[in-house]
């Protein structure tokens, strides 16, 4: 599996969908702009740019239809008769919660001893925001309330939230990783899977560094669980029940992210002198 990392040629990774490939590729790209300097690569750099922009719009678009795509994936859930394979799937929504739950606890713990405040106070300040993503399931649908809260509950400066959050919403996404990870363990265990110590590191590798190019919208894990399909070899008949579990941890991951990332923004921006630390502490608001 890992020998397969290096592509023949630049296109046959996009047509067989071949995830490290592609990584590998961008890596090497990447690298080559490096080299190449501000100016060798401002041409490149604009056109990627517009590929982007267009790539998003498209996005856009499709997410239109997910209510569709919903109500579709459930008629075939019941039509294949999968709703037996997803009976212990509770299991894997239990892990996954818990798992965020206690990433988030740690880091919101840590955040309350650096700032010498109570833990249940941060807490509190920080619940207005994850019951918003999480009743909404979307990190992007919360954006403007976070901000809000930021700078109100929590003394963030405001300029600093204006920059960190929409890239923290896209990069500092903590719990899909864990979902992703889960899921490809849960398949390989109901269709009898062999699972080493190789397809282990390559599963939490690509789950960890895909998470970046992720969009923060509902439905988000899904393009990640997709590109592992191919690289695990999982069947794809998996992807409806990977679908269902989605749809209801979507809900879990927005919340717990976007505290995750408002908590870890709190010591960052004490440490940049952009920080109202009475406002933080204050039992107001």
């Amino acid at each position: 599996m890992l020998l397969n990392v290096f592509p023949t040629n630049p296109v046959e990774p996009f047509l067989a969908g071949n995830t490290m490939q592609i990584v590998f590729l961008g890596v090497v790209i990447g690298v080559a702009l490096l080299v190449m300097g501000e100016e060798g690569s401002r041409s490149i750099r604009g056109f990627a740019e517009e590929c982007n922009t267009l790539i998003q719009k498209v996005i856009g678009r499709i997410c239109g239809l997910v209510p569709v795509f919903i109500f579709v994936t459930f008629v075939l859930i019941i039509w294949q008769g999968a709703l037996k394979s997803m009976g212990s799937m509770w299991k894997l929504l239990l892990f996954a919660t818990v798992s965020c739950a206690l990433l988030t606890m740690l880091v919101v713990t840590r955040t309350a001893l650096m700032m010498k405040m109570p833990v249940g106070l941060l807490v509190k300040k920080l619940f207005p925001s994850f019951l918003l993503c999480f009743s909404s399931s979307s990190s992007a649908a919360g954006l403007g309330t976070s901000i809000e809260n930021g700078e109100k509950l929590l003394g963030i400066d405001k300029r600093l939230l204006k920059v960190a959050m929409p890239i923290g919403n896209v990069v500092y996404m903590g719990a899909i990783p864990v979902e992703c990870v889960g899921i490809c363990f849960y398949l390989a265990g109901l269709y009898g899977i062999s699972v080493n110590l190789t397809w282990i590191v390559v599963a939490v590798f690509l789950a960890v560094v895909l998470t970046v190019a992720v969009p923060p919208m509902p439905g988000a894990g899904l393009m990640l669980v997709a590109a592992l399909f191919t690289q695990l070899e999982l069947p794809s008949e998996g992807m409806v029940i990977a679908i269902a579990f989605d749809i209801v941890y979507d809900f879990i991951a927005s919340g717990f992210d976007n505290t995750f990332l408002l908590a870890e923004l709190v010591t960052q921006a004490d440490k940049g002198g952009m920080l109202d630390v009475e406002v933080l502490r204050s039992e107001k608001g």
